[in-house]
């Protein structure tokens, strides 16, 4: 099980034991989006939604602690984020169902850190190539996997799943990268960019 798995599976628990109504995979989306538009600040942003969502302060200091090591992971460059998703292991349509609350989770983000950075960033978030980026996640939230699709061709089913995971983790990478201009002018002097 790779440390992205383990992330997924404690952050599943954690969001449970909190009695959240959000999934590991939403949270991650979210997290990551926010990351991009926010830079280091996303953490505590990300944190403050989820301790107001939780009924366990306990469980608030773990995804702390995890949200901040996921941000630093999207800003090394050297390699490409792995969503937390279920373990490929796990059953096609709960995978599935993972990739569309992270597709909603970072449509929410990017949304969130958009009217917290203001004119700029909304204006960057039309422009391609993220109006492009916005429009496939768009696409992808509505996925679904029927009992046809699994019947048909399995292992056809499962390299779409394949493809669009990878999809993810170069669309969360080049969203950071295309944001950095809104994360410089957000921590430049005159930080107020509404």
């Amino acid at each position: 099980m790779s440390t992205t798995e383990t992330d997924y599976a404690r952050v599943e628990q954690l969001l449970a034991s909190a009695a959240s109504n959000t999934t590991a995979a939403e949270a991650d989306g979210r997290l990551l989006s926010l990351a991009a538009m926010l830079g280091d600040e996303a953490a505590s942003v990300w944190l403050n939604q989820v301790a107001a969502e939780t009924s366990d302060s306990a469980a608030v200091t773990p995804l702390g602690e995890l949200a901040t090591a996921r941000v630093r992971v999207l800003a090394d460059t050297d390699s490409l984020p792995v969503p937390w998703l279920p373990d490929d292991e796990d059953d096609l349509r709960d995978r599935v169902d993972a990739i569309v609350d992270w597709a909603g989770g970072f449509l929410a983000g990017l949304g969130e850190g958009a009217a917290m950075r203001g004119t700029p960033a909304r204006k960057r978030l039309d422009e391609e190539p993220l109006a492009e980026l916005i429009s496939d996640l768009g696409e992808i939230s509505r996925a679904a996997l029927s009992d046809e699709d699994l019947e048909d061709d399995l292992n056809a089913a499962e390299a779409a799943y394949t493809e669009i995971v990878e999809y993810l983790r170069v669309l969360a990478q080049l969203a950071y990268e295309e944001l950095a201009p809104v994360r410089a002018l957000a921590s430049g002097p005159g930080t107020n960019v509404h």
